[in-house]
C-alpha cells in the first residue's frame, strides 16, 4: 500500500537569500588540476571490518517519478500520474468555504489550483451530477479551452462527506498551429457521408427500429496519438443503417478523415453504443413456451384485440400512456421477427410475432423474449437499474436476421437501440439461445449510458469486458461466454471466452485465446486496438476477485459482493477515456466506499496484482529487493562537530557523555566506517584526515590520510575499503580510491533523462555524498544548471546514484549514473540524502521548495524500490542532513533555537519513511550528526536468509557455559557458525552438517566473558543470526 503523507507543509516562511537547499557554498570555478595519486595511509589496524561476505548489492533502476514530491506542494495525495508526470487520480480537500459554491466554479477553480495550471483558457465544466445510496456526490466535468470541448478530457469529481475530493481525469493543454474553423458542421456531416459512398456502407432514409442518421455532431479539440498533432475537429456519430454505427473524426480547418471506428459490438470477430414508471395490467398476459433448449419457459405478453404479441408490458417501467401498441411500446420488453432478411437492405423491415390462442412455437423468439426480460431483471433486482438506458427505455429483440451479404449470420449484436441475433453458420449455433450472450450485449446499453468508455485500445477492452462480466453475471452458472451456442469446430474448449482462463485452451495466434496478464497484452491496431483480445486480462482480474473472496465465503456470496463493487465503479468512477489503471484504481474506490478497508478490498488489489495491472505486476515472480541487514550489535554512538564546525565529538546517547576526538574545524561533514573503527574528514586546510579506533583502549588517534591540499568533502564505505573525495574547486566530478587497487580514479557526473524533450541542465559540482551498504555505489546531491527556452538560467539540487565498483570483478565501476527523480520541478530542490542502518532500500533527504515570495523545508524519506514517499518532518527552516540511528527507528537532523544549532531528533514508523510523534531537541550547540556502532556485522546486502531453514532457536539463553543450538532444516548443507562480541570481533567459530529436518549442536563457550553476543549460521547461500546473552 501506497502510504500516505502525515501532513502538509503548513507554514510558509519569508524568503531570504539563504533560504536554499544549501549554504552558498565557496567553491572557486578555476585553478583545478585534477587529483594526484597520492596513498591515503590508514595507521594501526586493518581499514576492513570483519564482514562475513563482501559481495555487494547491484543496485536496481531507480526510476521514481518527481510527482510523488508534488503531494507536498499541491497539498494533495496522487494516486496516479500520466505520462507527462500530470497527476490524473488524486486526492484533495475541498475548502469549507467552497462546499456552498456553485460546484461549475469551486471545481474549476479547484483543479486548476491542483494541477497548478494557470491558463485562463482552460476550464472545467460540470456536465452532471447525482447523489448515490451513501451520500456521495459525483460530479462529471468535461475540460475545455476557449469554451470548446476538449476530446477524451473528462473529469469525474466524487465530494465525500467530510469534505474529502477524489478527482480523476486526463489533463491536455492543446497546442494548434491552425485552429481556423474553414469546414462547418454541415460540411463535415457531408463529408461523412460521402466516405461512406467510398466505402459502400448502405444509407437509410428512414427506419422503423432504429433513429437513423446524424446522432451527434460536436466541435472539440483532439490530440492525435498517431500523428502527435492537435486538430480541431467535428466529431460525428452517425447511423447510416440499423448494423452500423460509425464515429468520425473530421478535421475542422481542412476536412481530412483523421480517425474512424465503429461503436458496434458484435459477439465474435471484431461494442460502445447509442443507445414514467406505472404498472398497467391492461392487455397484459402471462404464456409459458418452449425455447431453444426445449426448456418451458414464462413469459409476458400483451393481447390487443384477439391478438398476442409478443411484448412484455408487466414490468414497472412501462407506461401505456406513452405508448404507441403495439409497435411503440414505452418501457416494454419487445420481441420482432426480421423474417431472414438483411439488414443492410432499404426494404429491411420487421414483423411482431404473434399468436392467435396464446400458443408459442418460435422457439427463436421464446428464448430472445427470455433474454431480454432477465437482462432487465438483473439490472433493475441487482443494481436498482431501471431498464438498459437508466431511464426507463424500452428493451428490443430482433430474430432472424441475416448478414450484410443475405447469408446466414454467425453473430448477435446490439447497434446501441435494440438486440440483433443470427441463427448461426457455422461457428455458432442460433444465438438467440445464449443468455451470456444477450446479457453481454444489452450491457453494452449500460456501458453506454454510464461510462462511455471510448471503443478503442485499453478503453475498449474495459468496454468489451464490463459486458462480459454482466454477461456472467446474467447466467451466473460458470464463467465461459458463448458455451451453449458455439460449435467445437471453431472453439475446440467449448466457450467463446472464458473469464477463469482467459487462454481459453488456445495459442496467442487462435481466435479464441485471449491474454490473462498484461505480459501478453496485444499492441496492435486491429480489433479498434485489441477490444475483443485485450478484454481477457480485466475479465481475469474480475474472476481472481471472486475466487480471492470465495476463500472466506461460499463462490455465489463472493459473485454478489463483486458485482456490485465493479456496477459503482463503472457508474460512479469510470470516464470514457479510462485505461487498465484507471480501472483497478476504481474498483478500489468502489470497494472501499461499499466495505472499508476490508478483505474486499484486499481481494481487489491482489486480483489486479496478479493480472500485472498497477499494484507490485504480480502476486507471483520477481525479486524481493527489500532484505534488511541484522542490526550492528555494537553500542550506539553520534558522531557530530559543534556549532562552528570546530572539532569532532561523539555523543553516547544513553548517558549523555561527550568525548573530543579531534579540535581541528572541519568543513564538511565527518564520515565514519559502519563498525566505527575509521572516522574520516576534512579540515579547513582542505587536508583528509583519519580518526583510528584502537579497540583495546577504546580511544581514537587522530592522523593525516591525505596531505594533498585537495579536498572540500570525502567519505568513506561503509566496510572501509573506498574513499570518495570532491575537489575543493568546481567540478562535476567524484574521485574514488580503493585501498586493494591503491589508485584514484574520476567519475563524471551528469543528469541522464528518461522523458523525451526533457532538459535535465548541467551538472555544476556534487556536495554531499554516501555510499550503500555494499561499497559499489555512491548516493549524491548535486547542482545542476538549466537554461530554459527563453534564456534565463536556473539552479536546483537533486540526487544520483553512481556505479563506483564492481565487487565482482574487484575493478572500479562503469560510472552509470541513475536518478532518483527523472524530471525534478521547478523551484524545487532536493539533497543530503543517506541510506537506513538496516534497510539499503530506504533513504532520507532534505527536500526545499521557493517562490518569489517563501520557502518551505521539509525531511522526508524514500523506499527507492516501492517509489512510497513519507514525511519525516515539516515546517522547517533549514536543511536537517538527517540520519538514522540503528534500529533505523529514529531520525537525528539540524535544527536551530534563540541559542544556536542544535541536533534533534523524532521517532519513525515501522515503515522507516514517515515520522512518528514529537522531535526532541538531543544535543544543543550541534550539528552534522551521524549515528553509529562500534560493532561488526555482515554488509552483504543482496544476502536472503536461508530458504532452507524454518527455525533456529538457542537454549538456555541466557546461558553460563554451554548453549544448544537447534535448527529445522528442510535441506542437507554445510554451513558455518560465528559468534561476535559487541566490538563485531570473532570470538568462536565451528561447522555445523545440517540434515533435512530437526538438528541440534551443543555449544562450549566457557571462554566467553560475559556480556551480550551474536550468533551466525551463514553460508554462500545465506545466513541466519540471533543475539545470545552468557551470564
Amino acid at each position: 500500500m501506497k502510504l500516505k503523507l502525515l501532513l502538509l507543509f503548513s507554514v510558509l516562511f519569508c524568503f531570504s537569500a539563504d533560504a536554499q537547499i544549501k549554504k552558498q557554498l565557496i567553491v572557486p570555478s578555476t585553478g583545478h588540476t585534477g587529483k594526484s595519486q597520492t596513498k591515503i595511509i590508514l595507521p594501526g589496524e586493518s581499514n576492513t571490518n570483519n564482514s562475513i561476505c563482501e559481495q555487494g548489492l547491484n543496485l536496481t533502476k531507480v526510476s521514481w517519478s518527481s510527482t510523488k514530491l508534488s503531494e507536498l506542494r499541491r497539498g494533495i495525495k496522487i494516486l496516479s500520474v500520466d505520462l507527462q508526470n500530470t497527476p490524473n487520480w488524486f486526492e484533495t480537500k475541498l475548502d469549507v468555504t467552497a462546499r456552498s459554491s456553485e460546484s461549475k466554479f469551486k471545481f474549476s477553480d479547484k483543479i486548476k489550483a491542483n494541477l497548478e495550471q494557470s491558463e485562463p483558457n482552460i476550464e472545467f465544466e460540470v456536465l452532471s451530477n447525482h447523489v448515490d445510496e451513501l451520500g456521495i456526490k459525483h460530479f462529471q466535468l468535461i475540460e475545455t479551452y476557449k469554451g470548446i470541448p476538449i476530446y477524451g478530457s473528462e473529469y469525474n469529481v466524487h465530494e465525500y462527506l467530510d469534505g474529502k475530493l477524489l478527482v480523476s481525469g486526463n489533463f491536455k493543454k492543446p497546442i494548434l498551429e491552425n485552429g481556423n474553423i474553414n469546414v462547418s458542421s454541415i460540411d463535415a456531416e457531408q463529408i461523412v457521408i460521402s466516405q461512406l459512398k467510398k466505402e459502400n456502407i448502405s444509407f437509410f432514409a428512414t427506419s422503423n427500429l432504429a433513429k437513423l442518421g446524424v446522432q451527434q455532431n460536436k466541435l472539440q479539440y483532439y490530440f492525435s496519438q498517431q500523428k502527435n498533432l492537435w486538430y480541431l475537429i467535428h466529431e460525428i456519430k452517425i447511423m447510416p443503417n440499423p448494423s452500423t454505427n460509425l464515429t468520425f473524426l473530421i478535421d475542422a480547418s481542412t476536412g481530412e478523415v483523421i480517425d474512424q471506428f465503429s461503436n458496434i459490438c458484435k459477439i465474435h470477430t471484431n461494442c460502445n453504443h447509442e443507445h414514467n414508471t406505472t404498472v398497467n395490467p391492461e392487455g397484459h398476459e402471462s404464456a409459458t413456451a418452449l425455447d431453444l433448449f426445449g426448456i418451458s419457459r414464462t413469459i409476458n405478453v400483451w393481447k390487443e384485440g384477439a391478438t398476442y404479441f409478443m411484448l412484455d408490458g408487466n414490468r414497472s417501467m412501462f407506461s401505456l400512456t406513452n405508448s404507441k401498441l403495439p409497435d411503440e411500446p414505452a418501457g416494454g420488453i419487445l420481441t420482432l421477427d426480421a423474417k431472414n432478411t438483411a439488414f443492410n437492405e432499404n426494404d429491411f423491415r420487421v414483423s411482431q410475432v404473434t399468436s392467435s390462442n396464446n400458443q408459442w412455437s418460435n422457439a427463436t423468439a421464446v428464448s430472445a423474449h427470455y433474454n431480454g426480460g432477465k437482462a432487465y431483471e438483473y439490472f433493475k433486482n441487482v443494481h436498482s437499474r431501471n431498464s438498459i438506458d437508466g431511464k426507463g427505455g424500452s428493451i428490443i429483440s430482433i430474430i432472424n436476421v441475416r448478414d450484410e451479404n443475405g447469408a446466414k449470420m454467425d453473430n448477435a449484436f446490439w447497434n446501441g437501440e435494440a438486440m440483433f441475433y443470427g441463427n448461426g453458420d457455422q461457428a455458432f449455433t442460433s444465438l438467440a439461445k445464449a443468455l451470456d450472450v444477450a446479457g453481454h450485449e444489452m450491457s453494452h446499453g449500460v456501458i453506454q449510458n454510464t461510462a462511455n468508455l471510448t471503443y478503442q485500445g485499453e478503453s475498449g477492452a474495459i468496454n468489451e469486458s464490463f459486458a462480459d462480466i454482466f454477461g456472467a453475471m446474467i447466467d451466473r452458472d460458470d464463467w465461459k461466454m458463448g458455451e451453449d451456442v458455439v460449435v467445437r469446430t471453431y472453439f475446440p474448449s467449448g466457450a467463446l471466452r472464458d473469464l477463469s482462463n482467459p487462454n481459453n485452451g488456445g495459442r496467442s495466434t487462435d481466435q479464441y485465446w485471449q491474454p490473462k496478464h498484461v505480459s501478453e497484452q496485444y499492441k496492435g491496431s486491429q480489433d479498434n486496438g485489441g477490444v475483443h483480445i485485450n478484454s481477457g486480462i480485466t475479465n481475469h482480474a474480475f474472476y481472481l476477485f471472486v475466487q480471492e473472496l470465495a476463500k472466506t465465503r461460499s463462490e455465489e456470496a463472493s459473485k454478489t459482493i463483486a458485482e456490485k463493487v465493479y456496477y459503482r465503479a463503472l457508474t460512479n468512477y469510470l470516464s470514457r477515456s479510462s485505461q487498465f489503471k484507471d480501472l483497478r484504481i476504481a474498483v478500489e474506490t468502489a470497494a472501499s466506499d461499499l466495505h472499508g478497508n476490508t478483505d474486499v478490498l484486499a481481494a481487489v488489489k491482489k486480483a489486479f496484482d496478479a493480472v500485472g495491472i498497477g499494484g507490485s505486476g504480480g502476486s507471483t515472480g520477481g525479486t524481493n529487493y527489500q532484505k534488511d541487514l541484522v542490526t550492528n550489535p555494537g553500542k550506539e554512538l553520534i558522531l557530530c562537530t559543534d556549532q562552528t564546525q570546530i572539532g569532532v565529538y561523539t555523543f553516547d546517547p544513553s548517558n549523555g557523555a561527550v568525548v573530543q576526538l579531534s579540535s581541528k574545524k572541519t568543513i564538511s561533514k565527518p564520515s565514519v566506517t559502519d563498525n566505527g573503527s575509521h572516522i574520516f574528514f576534512v579540515a579547513d586546510d582542505n587536508k583528509l584526515y583519519v580518526l583510528t579506533l584502537n579497540r583495546s583502549t577504546g580511544v581514537y588517534a587522530e592522523s593525516v590520510a591525505d596531505s594533498d591540499p585537495f579536498y572540500r568533502n570525502a567519505i568513506v564505505s561503509k566496510d572501509g575499503k573506498r574513499i570518495a573525495g570532491l575537489s575543493k574547486t568546481a567540478d562535476n566530478l567524484i574521485y574514488v580510491y580503493d585501498f586493494g587497487l591503491q589508485v584514484f580514479t574520476e567519475f563524471k557526473l551528469y543528469n541522464p533523462t528518461y522523458s523525451q524533450g526533457v532538459n535535465a541542465g548541467n551538472v555544476q559540482y556534487a556536495d554531499f555524498m554516501d555510499f550503500d551498504h555494499s561499497g559499489q555505489y555512491i548516493m549524491y546531491d548535486a547542482l545542476s544548471e538549466i537554461t530554459k527556452s527563453d534564456g534565463t538560467k536556473y539552479e536546483y539540487w537533486d540526487i544520483g546514484f553512481i556505479n563506483v565498483f564492481n565487487s565482482a570483478t574487484n575493478k572500479y565501476g562503469d560510472g552509470k549514473v541513475e536518478k532518483l527523480f527523472s524530471d525534478l520541478e521547478e523551484n524545487s530542490s532536493i539533497g543530503n540524502p543517506v541510506f537506513s542502518k538496516n534497510s539499503p532500500y530506504i533513504i532520507t533527504f532534505d527536500y526545499y521548495v521557493e517562490s518569489n515570495t517563501s520557502a518551505s523545508y521539509a525531511v522526508l524519506a524514500a523506499n527507492i524500490e516501492t517509489g512510497d514517499l513519507g514525511e519525516i518532518k515539516s515546517g522547517r527552516t533549514q536543511t536537517g542532513y538527517p540520519n538514522y540511528n540503528l534500529r533505523d527507528n529514529t531520525l537525528l537532523y539540524d535544527g536551530a533555537d534563540s541559542n544556536g544549532e542544535n541536533i534533534y531528533i523524532i521517532g519513525a514508523t515501522s515503515s522507516k519513511i514517515m515520522g512518528s510523534g514529537s522531535e526532541t531537541n538531543l544535543i544543543r550547540e550541534a550539528k552534522w550528526g551521524t549515528w553509529f556502532g562500534n560493532g561488526n556485522r555482515s554488509l552483504q546486502v543482496n544476502t536472503k536468509e536461508f530458504d532452507f531453514i524454518n527455525e533456529m532457536t538457542c537454549s538456555p539463553n541466557p546461558f553460563t557455559e554451554t548453549i544448544e543450538l537447534q535448527v529445522q532444516s528442510t535441506k542437507s548443507e554445510k554451513v558455518n557458525i560465528s559468534i561476535y562480541d559487541i566490538l563485531g570481533k570473532l570470538q568462536y567459530t565451528t561447522v555445523l552438517y545440517l540434515q533435512e529436518g530437526k538438528n541440534s549442536k551443543t555449544l562450549s563457550l566457557q571462554q566467553l566473558n560475559s556480556g551480550n553476543y551474536q550468533l551466525v549460521i551463514h553460508s554462500e547461500k545465506g545466513l541466519s543470526a540471533t543475539r545470545i546473552i552468557k551470564n
